[in-house]
């Protein structure tokens, strides 16, 4: 923002140079491209005056009508200023609402992040212990058929130890599925009549 002083040097030094300071565009170009037209315009006019009353042979403006215009000015400046610094103030709060807004929506993202990994994590330990529990009744799936192997084998020399004592031979009226299971399972015998004794 150029001050009143920046503003009135500029063109200053613009008149000196030859240049025709009514020119906006080459009073900002002067002043570094700052400043609004809002706040040289005020100046530019206070000067043309000035100079309108230098100029004037014969004529001088008035004292009472040069300070009312130089009063007019002064006060089109101040106004200039306050409304560039409303608008600033302004173009500031909103800016402050909008970072509260992104930093609430973080602060929630932040949350719902946790709480998923929160999730996963009760999840994962979840699926572990199921893990577990299936490994464990696989491996009782896997003992129960060896035992019901060994039953059954034990069956088969039981009826042929019969079959030897009694001197009648084994009949076998047909392979039960849980001694063919085994069997399979085991590569056991599930009937035969050969003797192990």
């Amino acid at each position: 923002m150029a001050s009143r002083e920046d503003i009135e040097a500029a063109i200053e030094r613009l008149a000196a140079r030859g240049v025709k300071p009514s020119v906006r565009r080459k009073i900002w170009e002067e002043l570094g491209m700052t400043g609004s037209h809002s706040q040289i315009n005020p100046v530019l006019s206070a000067w043309r005056i000035k100079q309108a009353g230098k100029s004037a042979a014969g004529s001088p403006v008035p004292d009472e009508l040069t300070e009312t215009a130089m009063s007019l000015v002064t006060r089109c400046w101040a106004l200039a200023e306050k409304k560039a610094l409303e608008d600033a103030q302004d173009g500031r709060r909103g800016a402050d609402l909008r970072i509260k807004e992104i930093e609430q929506k973080n602060t929630e993202l932040k949350e719902t992040l946790e709480k998923s990994e929160l999730d996963v994590g009760v999840q994962e330990h979840r699926n572990g212990i199921l893990v577990q529990k299936l490994s464990a009744s696989e491996q009782v799936v896997v003992d129960l058929r060896g035992k019901i192997a060994g039953s059954a084998r034990e069956i088969a020399l039981l009826k042929e130890r019969i079959a030897d004592l009694t001197g009648e031979p084994v009949r076998n009226k047909g392979t039960s599925k849980s001694q063919k299971r085994a069997a399979q399972t085991n590569g056991g015998n599930t009937g035969g009549t050969s003797n192990p004794t």
